[in-house]
């Protein structure tokens, strides 16, 4: 928990006019966005099902977040609908 602290005091304030960029998501985030409107939301399931460690998905979904302006899983799965990032579930 430090440490993420401190990381966040590190980092330089956002413009306040700075957007949300969705573009600026590799493939590998936008697979883990996928799964997690999906309903895939544990670190493990996301893990296995890309067939990486979970410190690896806690990397992608961090970048996710970051990227998006965003502060949660939740979030992110409501702008990727809003902004047809991703297929609804079931409209695949």
């Amino acid at each position: 928990m430090a440490s993420k602290l401190l990381q966040e005091f590190a980092r330089p304030p956002r413009p306040a006019t700075e957007s949300h960029d969705p573009d600026a998501l590799t493939d590998r985030e936008r697979e883990v966005l996928e799964l997690l409107v999906r309903g895939v939301t544990s670190n493990r399931k996301l893990a296995k099902q890309l067939g990486v460690s979970e410190n690896t998905v806690k990397f992608h979904v961090c970048n996710i977040l970051d990227k998006l302006h965003l502060h949660n899983r939740a979030q992110v799965v409501g702008f990727a609908l809003r902004h047809g990032m991703v297929a609804p579930p079931g409209k695949v």
